[in-house]
């Protein structure tokens, strides 16, 4: 079984400001962007923010988007739901940027101590180096500093478990 989980890292500010430029184009008006996040992505925009401003609507969602770890699903979701050009632009771009990641695959065996709660992932380092996995300590170490360094080092990570 294949697993993809995509841990979201911070954009940088350039980045931020064409994924805010594209929304505010795509939607422009805080009742059109509230639609689109209630029926895609069943978030309310007041629990967001009370702002009207499209643009400071627009800055807020991406914000709570990467502090609380959705904002890959907020990008595919715009994506699918409209056929803007700055959208079709940034989600080019977005793409790009993930491709250009190292990709970690992890071999799940019986007892891997990972759990993939919506877009997070829990991963026990210790439990690697435990007898849940067989590997031991010298083998499980070492994945669980390659997991560690590569999750700390790199903003977005996908690590595949098969």
């Amino acid at each position: 079984m294949e697993q993809t989980v995509i841990l979201p890292g911070r954009l940088s500010g350039g980045v931020i400001g064409k994924l805010i430029e594209a929304i505010v184009d795509a939607y422009r008006s805080r009742g059109k962007l509230a639609l689109f996040l209630r029926v895609r992505l069943d978030k309310r925009i007041d629990d967001i923010t009370l702002e009207y401003d499209l643009q400071t609507v627009a800055f807020h969602l991406v914000e709570k988007a990467e502090r609380e770890r959705w904002l890959h699903d907020l990008v595919v979701a715009l994506y699918q739901d409209t056929r803007n050009a700055r959208v079709a632009a940034f989600y080019q771009m977005y793409t790009s940027i993930l491709s250009k990641q190292e990709e970690l695959s992890i071999t799940q065996e019986q007892g891997i101590p990972i759990v993939c709660e919506g877009n997070g992932l829990t991963l026990s380092l210790w439990g690697l180096m435990g007898s849940e996995t067989g590997w031991g300590q010298v083998q499980g170490g070492q994945v669980a500093a390659l997991v560690r360094s590569h999750v700390e080092t790199v903003p977005t990570s996908i690590i595949r478990v098969h």
